[in-house]
């Protein structure tokens, strides 16, 4: 049982769904709580009811949390219920100071980290490292980039992407700092953002568009706000290049996902990105919060349109290669089978 308890997409979500969809027809695996793509298997909360009766040939079952919340409730389930469950959780490095989860860690099963930091940092006497994958054939390169391009009705032929909520934490602000430094060189590309705009993060918005306007940028940057996987997908194909300007990630799937769909990456040395990228090869890493070293990337790139396609099809062979979905999925079902082998230890 995969919980997932935020109603709101984000890459968590994303992943997750992309494990189960891997996972499914090899156990009976699903996910319970809100907010995933439909085809995702899934069980109602009624479901919860039969959890004192564990499936034929096992003594118990899995619960894989992926957020504190989520493993309160398997142990609420598990220790005052006394239902027969196996706590599993994934953490990112950035949600392991989490109160709520340091109170809880030791009541796991099995811990699983996705950076090698993580292992670090895990106080849990079985911690395992399990990186994240990609789909890649749901993320996969377009045999025309530029018609893409056009085809998604967007401006300009060389488009820069970055795919995230709109918020100081994502650094949209560095990304617009450089291309506010680079793209009046450069007439043909745009800048394009994917992500939601909530409230509290629209005066970081304005700020943004104010900063373009004054560069004579603003009409060619798009901010599409939330935007359907689909789409995503879509976008990444048709991109010449992808931009994560994160401050701080607890692993960061979206340059992966730009990989897979054969887009050379720039990206801030934050959460996995100094394990996905390799330097000159697949795309460019700067530090975090640096727009000068971001401008002087996106400067590379945009001038060298041969190498930087050239990027995008070495990046789609790594991806494929070392970090399909297939590799994380079978790694946690082998996790799972292990804690489900009578005498397994807690």
């Amino acid at each position: 049982m995969a919980a997932h308890f935020k109603k709101r997409q984000t890459g968590v979500s994303t992943s997750l769904a992309a494990v189960l969809t891997a996972q499914a027809g090899q156990r009976a695996v699903a996910a319970l709580g809100y907010g995933l793509p439909e085809g995702v298997p899934h069980l109602p909360w009624r479901a919860l009811l039969g959890g004192w009766r564990p499936p034929p040939g096992r003594r118990c079952r899995i619960w894989h949390a992926r957020r504190a919340e989520e493993l309160a409730f398997g142990v609420l389930l598990r220790d005052l219920l006394r239902q027969p469950w196996k706590l599993v959780c994934t953490v990112e490095v950035e949600g392991m100071d989490h109160p709520l989860f340091r109170a809880l860690e030791r009541r796991l099963d099995a811990l699983v980290v996705t950076v090698p930091a993580g292992l670090a940092r895990a106080r849990h006497p079985r911690a395992l490292l399990i990186p994240h994958g990609v789909d890649t054939s749901a993320f996969r390169p377009a045999p025309d980039r530029e018609g893409q391009w056009r085809a998604l009705g967007l401006p300009g032929r060389h488009g820069i992407l970055n795919v995230a909520r709109i918020r100081p934490q994502k650094g949209q602000d560095v990304l617009v700092e450089a291309a506010c430094r680079v793209l009046p060189r450069h007439p043909e590309a745009a800048l394009v953002f994917a992500g939601l705009i909530t409230e509290d993060n629209q005066a970081f918005a304005e700020g943004l568009r104010r900063r373009l306007a004054a560069a004579g940028l603003l009409e060619r940057t798009v901010f599409l706000g939330h935007v359907p996987a689909a789409m995503i997908a879509a976008l990444y194909r048709g991109a010449l290049l992808y931009v994560q300007c994160a401050r701080s990630e607890g692993f960061g799937l979206t340059p992966l996902e730009a990989m897979a769909s054969g887009t050379a990456v720039v990206s801030t040395r934050v959460g996995a990105a100094a394990d996905l990228v390799r330097e000159g090869e697949t795309g460019h890493l700067c530090p975090p919060d640096d727009p000068e070293a971001m401008a002087e990337l996106l400067e590379a790139r945009l001038s060298d349109l041969p190498g930087t396609l050239a990027m995008g099809r070495r990046a789609r062979e790594e991806a494929v290669a070392h970090h399909g979905i297939e590799r994380e999925a079978s790694a946690l079902l082998a996790l799972y089978d292990e804690l489900l082998t009578p005498g397994a230890a807690s």
